[in-house]
């Protein structure tokens, strides 16, 4: 299917309008004005025209569709976003509780790293400084890719 919208030309109305008559002593007489309009197939431009926006409106209630589509797909997405950071927010609670209270060792050490580690490119806002993360330590990214 094209995207080209093709209309024929509707084709313009002549118009002749006499205003003055010359008389046969030779001054203009004023008679009143005559109009001729010669028509042209306005039913078939008008039948074109409605035909391309029944198209329209049909296309406008598909993208329409799509729209509310993806905007479920994204609630979606960041329920669980949010699901996903709760469980992680609860593990570095608990490995912090462990390092707090002298429990800590290799294993929750290791756990925390990987929490705290961030991709290439990111910034991390620490106390209302930004630092980027040239000196932290970076999991699974290199130089041409960002993974997570």
């Amino acid at each position: 299917a094209s995207n080209t919208i093709t209309v024929p030309s509707k084709p313009k109305p002549t118009v002749s309008t006499t205003t003055t008559k010359p008389s046969s002593s030779g001054s203009a007489k004023p008679t009143t004005p005559t109009k001729v309009v010669k028509e042209g197939s306005n039913n078939s431009v008008s039948e074109t025209l409605k035909s391309e926006i029944s198209s329209l409106k049909s296309l406008n209630n598909e993208k329409d569709h799509l729209i509310n589509e993806l905007k479920q797909d994204v609630e979606n997405v960041e329920k669980e976003r949010d699901f996903y950071f709760e469980k992680l927010r609860e593990i570095e609670i608990l490995i912090q509780d462990e390092e707090d209270n002298g429990r800590g060792n290799e294993l929750t050490a290791s756990i925390l790293k990987v929490l705290y580690a961030t991709a290439d490119g990111f910034e991390v806002i620490n106390n209302s400084n930004v630092v980027t993360n040239e000196s932290e330590e970076t999991i699974g990214a290199s130089n041409d890719e960002e993974t997570y």
